[in-house]
Parts: structure tokens; C-alpha cells; sequence
């Protein structure tokens, strides 16, 4: 596997080369072209053989149909010549049976004579099997009423036969006597057993795909190969049934010059038969017309695939030839910036657009060789540089590290070797961080600024600290001409930031929140008091405080506010805001909390403050506490009202005798509680 594994590499890659591609290119138009080539030109026969085999079809149809009009005038000749000989003597039984088996014998091509008198009796009939009277009367038959009427030949339709019992076609023939009709001779063509088109169809039996039957304008079959469907519709056969369904929708046309009817398997023609309202119908198979060129397509397509390979090899050679300098000149600029050849050594001798091509790389070579050797020269210049800055300097393209002072080693703990080529996401504490700081960097290199940031960044021993990130392009209009980074470490500053921060919103006694941050989250919840859940506010204030700062001191005093504080945070939730005011006055903030559930929170803060217990110098400090609840309403003025409900309900607590419990009250209680307080 280890030997076959280089040959198969070679084979693959052959597929992505230039002169594969165009040889396969070659080879695939070549193809295309001579198959369309073939497909036109067998389409053109099949069209042009179709059309001579459809004329065909239709000239056969009219000629069968001439030949069966002659045929019918030949029969109707032959019984009016028969005609002539009969007298009114000749209906004696006797001499009628006599007569008619004579002339029986002498007109091979009917099945059977019969005679009938003017009142439609059937005098007496004769076939092969003999003489009879069966007792018949074909008064109401069509050919006999016209025949007695006009005096004429007549031929019926298809028709029973009351004697037979098959179908039959009648050719009527009235003796005539001083103008006058005696009686009616009649000729029977049986047309199960007697098949109209023999000796007039050169094929009447479906060989070779053809099918010919003759039907009547209705479509009944008179003539077909199979005999069972004489008599039938032509609908039941399948060949010829769209066939007849269109000639009905150009209106039924008896046309003796042919008709071209339209099927998708079969070449149909028709042509009416002048004088007996019949049709004659030819169906050739469309599939046996076009199976000698369906051979002649397979053998043209073997054809055209032989050919086509030969031209395929004469092309891939000549492909293979004429790019070869190509070749070589590929192989010469995959070593385009190799700095140990001469930009000016192994380039091949080439003509054309290759050696326009070779031009082209021998320029870029020598430009990039200019390239590098002013690159080196700056970036050794700015190495210098670099190495005698106090802060943190990099250059890096391509977001790599491509040159670092010594102040930036140092600052991250790493050796020069260990950062030049590595991505410079790794000096980044969070990955995040760094994903985050590529678009503003870009954002900034576009717009014309240079960039300035602070972000945490990460030591070579895990350790991390706040650094100030400065960068500026060396081009602006070339992103990939690289950037110059600085890097100060920043974390005391930050550190001191972060503190003021604190302090500004916290208690310095307790680390609770002032009263500046208190004010300003009941000011967001009260502004969204329309879309926000219930809110309530809890105010209290301590009993007893005051004893204690002026028998103990300040000190004291500090202490116990402080215990009070860690107390009252254990008794409420984690996500309610309690906060100092000052002095010894508290505040809690519920949010999503009803006036009920506010009210029993009340409660486990004044139980926690009564059960507190501090020791001070051998002695046992304790305070108690007076608390207010007010549940924000919609009749709350302002966030200040709000507070000053809750502070109103603990001075009601205090003014019941402390250590207790109340709800904020009506408006003008508050009036009244205000005013007293205020005395």
C-alpha cells in the first residue's frame, strides 16, 4: 500500500492539471458535436421515412379501396346479367332450385342466391349446403324496400342474416317486367367466411406490422384478419381506434383520394370506397418502419464512440506537447520565492502567451526579492527601535508575531522565540475577547484612527492582568502590510477604577448599597411600573441605636450597624436590594413581590434584628427595630412619595410602641402621619 500510494497521488493530481482539463474539455465538445451531428441526421431520416412510409400507407388505402369499388360493380354486373334469364316461370320451386344452384356453381364469389316475391317472401335460397324455403320475410329490410321502390341495384349494410345467421353484406337486384318489379334476386357475401379484400390487399392477414379492415361510415367492421370481430365496432380494435375517433372529429369524410390520420404508434392511412359508403383502413406499425434505422443509430453510435477515442488520444497528445513549456514554468514558480535560487536562473525556453507568462513571474520575482530586502531593512531598523522602548512593542501581519521588543517578552513572561510566527490571539485571556476586538481594530484602521482599548490579557504562567492596547497600520490601504502594537500593564489603574466605582454607589460602614444607587433603582422600577411585576418597599429603622452609640461610642454604634446589616441581608432574598440611608435607617427593595408577601419579609427581618445579639467589651448589645411596608400603587407620585410611604408606615411602627410591623396608609393618613411626625 505504501508503494502504490505515491502512483496514486500522481494519478489524482494528473485529474486537476490544465491538460487534462482542456483535454477533457476537447474531447467532451468533440463528442458533443458528433453525436449532435448523428442525432440530426438520424432524425432527418426517421422524419423523411415516416413520411414517405405514411404517403405509402395512404396511396395502399386508396388503391385497396379502388380495387374494392370494382370488385362490388363487378358482383352487381354479374347478378344484373343473371337477372336477365329469369322469368316469371322460374319461381316454380322446381325450376327456381334448379336456376339458382346453376348459377350457384357459376359465381364462385358469393355465398348464396336467394329469391324473393314483391310481398318480401323468401321464395327460396341456395348455398353450398342446397336448396331451401325456410319460411322468411324480409319486407322491412332497407335493400329490398329501396330495390322495390326505385327499381334499382341496391347493396345492403352490414347486416344478420335470418337464414345464416352470420353477418352478411346483400346486393339486391329487382326483375323487372314492362316497368314494373315482379320479384327481387339477392346475392349474399358472408363476411365471416368470405374476407372482402382477398386478391384486392397485398397483405390482409397483419404481416409485417400492416393491418388493413374495411368498416362501414359507422364503423362497423365488414372485413378484418380476425374474423371474430366482423360485425363489431372498430373502437375494439386497439391499432385503429384513434384513428377512426379523429376521422369522426373531421367529420366522417368518405374521401376516395385518402386521408393522413394522426397516431403516435402507427402510421395510419383511409380512403373511402366511391359508391358503397365503406372505409378502408391501413395501420403500419411505426416501431417496424424505424427498427433498420434504430440499428443503423446503434451501429452509428459505435461508431462515433471509436472515432471519437482515436481524436480523444491524437488530441491529449497534442495537448501534452503544446503545454509542456507550461509545465516547466509551473515548476519553476512554485521556487518564486525561494531566496536560495537567482530570481534570474532555471526558467524555460518558451513562446507565446507562455513566455508573455514568464515575463509576468520573472517580474513579480524580481520585485518581491526588492521587497524583502527593503522589508528586512525596516524591520532591522525597527527592531532597534524596539528594543530601547520602556512599554510593550509588537509588529505583526497576518495576525501573526512577526517582530516584539524586549518590554513585551517581559511583560508576558515569554521569550522572543517562543512568540515570533504565533497567532496573537494567544496573549488574550478569553477567546472571547479576542473575536470580539477584531472588528473594532478594523473598524478603527478603516476609518483612519488608530486603535485603543483596554482588555485582559494572559501571562505565560496563567496569570492574568489589565493591559492598554494601542495599535496603528503601517499602511492604511494595505491590511496585509501589518500593524505596530503597544501594551502597558494598566491593572493598578484599573484596579483604583473599579474601587471608586464601588465606592460610589456603597456604604463604607456596612459595603450596602447608598442611598445615591438605592434612589436610582427605585427610580427604574417605579418609572416601569405600568409593564413591571408587583414591587414593595420595605423601611425600618433601629430602636434603641441611639443608647447604645452614647453609652459605648461610636465604635460600638459601628459594630452593631454592621451585624444589623449581615442579619438583615440573610433574612431577604438574593435578588432584593437593601441599602443603608444613613445613620441607623435601612430600606430593602422587593421587586416581583405582592404587599402579602412583603409583609411576611417584614417580619423575618424584625425577628432577625430582635433575636441579634452583639457582645461589646464583656457586654451584650442587642437593638429592636421599627418597620414600614409600602406595595407600589399606580396613586404614587413619584419614586420619592414611594420611599416616603415606607418611611411614614415605620413611624407608625415606632409610634406604636416599636419592635413592629405596618402597612403604608391612604394618602391622607400619610398627610396626617406626616404632620405629626414632622411636629
Amino acid at each position: 500500500m505504501t508503494e502504490r500510494l505515491p502512483l496514486l497521488q500522481r494519478v489524482v493530481r494528473s485529474f486537476e492539471t490544465l491538460k487534462f482539463q482542456v483535454g477533457l474539455a476537447g474531447l467532451l465538445l468533440l463528442l458533443i458535436g458528433m453525436s449532435a451531428s448523428v442525432l440530426v441526421l438520424i432524425h432527418k431520416a426517421q422524419s423523411a421515412t415516416l413520411s414517405e412510409r405514411q404517403h405509402a400507407e395512404v396511396s395502399e388505402a386508396v388503391r385497396t379501396a379502388s380495387l374494392l369499388a370494382h370488385r362490388m360493380v363487378q358482383h352487381q354486373r354479374a347478378l344484373t346479367a343473371l337477372a336477365k334469364d329469369v322469368q316469371p316461370a322460374t319461381l316454380h320451386p322446381e325450376e327456381l332450385s334448379k336456376f339458382l344452384q346453376t348459377h350457384l356453381r357459376l359465381q364462385t364469389n358469393f355465398s348464396s342466391f336467394f329469391m324473393v316475391d314483391t310481398g318480401g317472401n323468401l321464395l327460396g335460397t341456395v348455398d353450398k349446403t342446397g336448396f331451401r324455403r325456410p319460411e322468411v320475410n324480409v319486407q322491412d329490410r332497407d335493400y329490398f324496400t329501396k330495390a322495390l321502390r326505385l327499381g334499382q341495384p341496391q347493396v345492403s349494410a352490414p347486416l344478420i342474416s335470418r337464414v345464416s345467421k352470420e353477418p352478411v353484406v346483400i346486393l339486391a337486384q329487382p326483375l323487372m317486367e314492362q316497368g314494373r318489379v315482379w320479384a327481387v334476386m339477392g346475392a349474399v357475401l358472408r363476411l365471416q367466411s368470405q374476407n372482402l379484400l382477398e386478391g384486392v390487399a397485398e397483405s390482409v392477414g397483419g404481416e409485417d406490422g400492416v393491418l388493413v379492415v374495411v368498416s362501414d361510415a359507422k364503423g362497423l367492421i365488414l372485413a378484418h384478419p380476425d374474423s371474430k370481430l366482423v360485425g363489431s365496432s372498430i373502437r375494439l380494435e386497439p391499432r385503429l381506434r384513434n384513428g377512426f375517433e379523429a376521422w369522426q372529429q373531421a367529420g366522417q369524410p368518405l374521401e376516395p383520394a385518402g386521408l393522413h390520420l394522426r397516431d403516435a404508434k402507427e402510421l395510419l392511412g383511409a380512403a373511402g370506397v366511391p359508391a358503397q359508403d365503406w372505409m378502408v383502413w391501413r395501420a403500419r406499425e411505426t416501431r417496424a418502419v424505424l427498427a433498420p434505422l434504430a440499428a443503423a443509430q446503434h451501429q452509428a453510435v459505435i461508431w462515433t464512440l471509436s472515432i471519437a477515442a482515436v481524436l480523444a488520444t491524437v488530441l491529449t497528445a497534442l495537448i501534452w506537447w503544446l503545454l509542456q513549456p507550461l509545465s516547466q514554468l509551473r515548476q519553476r514558480a512554485s521556487h518564486l520565492f525561494d531566496g536560495a535560487i537567482d530570481v534570474n536562473q532555471d526558467w524555460p525556453h518558451s513562446r507565446g502567451e507562455v513566455a508573455q507568462l514568464q515575463q509576468v513571474l520573472q517580474r513579480v520575482a524580481r520585485e518581491r526579492a526588492n521587497f524583502e530586502a527593503s522589508n528586512a531593512f525596516i524591520l532591522g531598523r525597527l527592531q532597534s527601535v524596539m528594543e530601547a522602548a520602556p512599554i510593550g512593542i509588537a509588529f505583526s501581519r497576518r495576525r501573526r508575531f512577526e517582530l516584539v521588543s524586549v518590554a513585551f517578552c517581559k511583560l508576558f513572561g515569554h521569550t522572543a522565540e517562543q512568540l515570533l510566527g504565533q497567532p496573537t490571539r494567544l496573549i488574550y485571556a478569553f477567546e472571547g475577547d479576542f473575536d470580539a476586538l477584531s472588528p473594532q481594530v478594523r473598524e478603527a484602521f478603516e476609518a483612519g484612527r488608530h486603535y485603543q482599548g483596554d482588555w485582559q490579557m494572559l501571562r505565560a504562567d496563567g496569570s492574568t492582568f489589565w493591559g492598554r492596547l494601542s495599535g496603528q497600520p503601517v499602511d492604511p490601504q494595505d491590511h496585509d502590510a501589518g500593524a505596530i502594537w503597544t501594551v502597558s500593564d494598566i491593572s493598578e489603574e484599573v484596579s483604583s477604577r473599579l474601587a471608586l466605582e464601588w465606592s460610589a454607589k456603597h456604604d463604607n460602614l456596612t459595603g450596602l448599597a447608598n442611598r445615591r444607587e438605592f434612589m436610582q433603582r427605585l427610580e427604574t422600577v417605579y418609572a416601569m411600573r405600568s409593564r413591571a411585576k408587583p414591587a414593595a418597599l420595605i423601611a425600618f429603622d433601629l430602636d434603641r441605636f441611639k443608647e447604645i452609640n452614647d453609652s459605648q461610642g461610636h465604635a460600638a454604634g459601628d459594630a452593631m450597624l454592621k451585624a444589623v446589616a449581615d442579619v438583615a441581608a440573610a433574612a431577604i432574598r438574593a435578588g432584593d436590594l437593601l441599602a443603608r440611608l444613613g445613620g441607623d435607617e435601612f430600606a430593602v427593595l422587593l421587586e416581583r413581590c405582592h404587599g402579602d408577601g412583603a409583609e411576611r419579609v417584614a417580619h423575618d427581618l424584625l425577628q432577625a434584628i430582635q433575636t441579634l445579639s452583639m457582645e461589646w467589651q464583656g457586654q451584650r448589645l442587642s437593638v429592636g427595630a421599627s418597620v414600614g411596608v409600602a406595595a407600589l400603587s399606580e396613586d404614587m407620585g413619584s419614586a420619592a412619595d414611594w420611599l416616603m410611604r415606607a418611611d411614614l408606615a415605620s413611624y407608625a411602627a415606632k409610634r406604636a410602641g416599636r419592635g413592629t410591623v405596618r402597612n403604608s396608609q391612604t394618602p391622607a393618613e400619610h398627610g396626617r402621619e406626616s404632620s405629626e411626625k414632622h411636629q
